[in-house]
């Protein structure tokens, strides 16, 4: 509520307001003061109009924060609704490429052509994460508006800019390239490493969900994995088992004979070395692909051995993650239905099965006028 006050000055006597407008980022209270009013009425009149603004948000406090000390404020409450691994993601995410555009700036000074330069530059270079940087850094706006730093999010007037790729090279295996791949890993990789390409292929889990097996999530009788947790990454590259992705990510998935067969293979494998290495491998948290000292596995390891195999089969380097790409687009390419995939590769939403992980391959192409030619049947 207003506080209307008469005050003496040599020119006669006029009368002011004070309003509460809220509180700076340092959690004082800030005083609007006006002066100047010949009359009483005239300052009640502007003091119910600069209340109003107050509570639409009109009237901003001026405090000259800088949006790297919005991010960080923002970041104390996001912390508290999000996995650690998340966390860490999108700290990076801010660290590397919002914070060097716009941490220096004062929020109320950022422009919509300034982060429209940002956008595009990130566009033109072909970064794959354009849109989650449009998407957080939209979201920390949002929260600057809430806490009466700004009124308008110039997230909003965004043009989105296409982000094309630079290497078009597809992250996937045709079938002829996945048997080529196999083949070379099982004669070049160590046994762990092998198996764990050929597991991650012909299920299209997660790799951090393999990292995270035990033996007790094999079930050899029914020839099953069950998944419920993965590996995640803390802050300092710390890394722990964690909850799975999101509650669909807790799955059981079926594997085939040869797939059994070669965990079956590599478990009596294993428990040979760590015995050497005076360990044993009976306990029930036993994982299933491990380090030199029985811990979790480093996940650089894979990354560099599906580098030396692609290079030695003579074909195009994919991510290990690409190899969950190949499982699915092969799959639908099988004939399997996207309601079973999404099951088995643990997808909450459908759409996410059918929007990333149904490459369609030139093979797929070429056979698509006789599909629906032979189905038509004139």
């Amino acid at each position: 509520m207003a506080s209307i006050s008469k005050y003496k000055t040599k020119k006669g006597d006029f009368y002011r307001i004070q309003l509460y407008a809220g509180k700076d980022s340092n959690g004082k209270r800030i005083v609007k003061t006006v002066r100047g009013f010949k009359t009483k009425r005239e300052a009640k009149m502007a003091a119910d109009k600069l209340s109003a603004e107050i509570a639409s948000g009109k009237v901003l406090k001026k405090s000259g924060i800088t949006f790297l000390e919005v991010y960080e404020q923002w970041l104390d409450s996001y912390s508290l609704s999000v996995r650690e691994q998340t966390l860490v993601n999108v700290e990076i995410l801010f660290r590397r490429h919002i914070v060097p555009f716009l941490g220096s700036s004062p929020i109320q000074k950022i422009t919509v052509s300034q982060c429209q330069r940002m956008i595009n530059e990130y566009a033109r270079s072909g970064f794959t994460s354009t849109k989650r940087c449009i998407s957080y850094a939209s979201k920390l706006f949002k929260f600057a508006i809430s806490m009466d730093y700004i009124d308008k999010n110039p997230f909003d007037k965004l043009i989105v800019p296409n982000v094309s790729k630079k290497n078009n090279i597809e992250n996937f295996y045709t079938k002829q390239e996945l048997e080529r791949f196999m083949s070379v890993a099982e004669k070049r990789c160590p046994r762990q490493i092998y198996t764990l390409f050929r597991l991650l292929a012909f299920t299209g889990m997660r790799k951090g969900e393999a990292l995270a097996l035990t033996w007790s999530d094999i079930d050899f009788k029914h020839a099953s994995v069950t998944i419920n947790k993965t590996i995640a990454q803390g802050k300092n590259n710390r890394k722990f088992i964690s909850q799975t992705k999101t509650a669909a990510s807790n799955r059981i998935v079926y594997i085939d004979k040869k797939t059994l067969s070669v965990l079956e293979s590599w478990k009596k494998q294993q428990r040979k070395i760590l015995f050497e290495r005076g360990y044993n491998s009976n306990n029930v948290k036993q994982l299933v692909f491990s380090s030199r000292h029985n811990s979790q596995m480093t996940h650089t390891i894979p990354n560099d051995w599906i580098k030396k195999v692609g290079t030695e089969a003579g074909i195009h380097i994919i991510s290990v993650h690409g190899l969950r790409h190949t499982y699915a687009t092969l799959a639908i390419q099988s004939g399997m239905n996207p309601k079973e995939l999404q099951v088995q590769l643990g997808h909450s939403n459908i759409q996410t099965t059918l929007q990333i992980y149904t490459a369609i391959t030139e093979e797929q192409r070429i056979a698509t006028p006789d599909k629906f030619t032979n189905f038509v049947s004139f």
